[in-house]
């Protein structure tokens, strides 16, 4: 499968069921429906530079960002939430059963429960 996007791909993809999720390195979020013709669909053009790679955490695309951000996108793109920590922020957050881990850019550890 091959799909154009506007800028090269942060990371690894991200996948909720058989629907694949991207950032670019310019802020751009991509939503990949591997039908029979795949294309890439624009969900969000963010204001700041994507620098961690897609989470996804109970259906929500969690993403990084060079200003020290972590933010909850739905499916669509609409922000659900966002969580402040040191710029910026270079590692994925990681899903707990209970919550997540965020690991801030200055390699400090934030664990947030539900």
């Amino acid at each position: 499968m091959t799909v154009t996007v506007d800028a090269p791909v942060l990371g690894s993809l991200a996948a909720i069921g058989d629907t694949l999720f991207l950032a670019t390195r310019v802020g751009t979020i991509y939503r990949v429906d591997p039908n029979s013709e795949p294309r890439a669909e624009r969900i969000a053009s963010l204001d700041w530079p994507v620098t961690a790679p897609v989470t996804v955490l109970r259906g929500q695309i969690l993403l990084g960002g060079a200003d020290g951000t972590i933010r909850a996108l739905r499916p669509d793109g609409t922000e659900v939430w966002r969580l402040r920590v040191w710029r910026p922020v270079e590692l994925g957050p990681v899903p707990l059963a209970d919550g997540l881990l965020a690991i801030g850019g200055d390699g400090d550890l934030h664990r947030y429960r539900r």
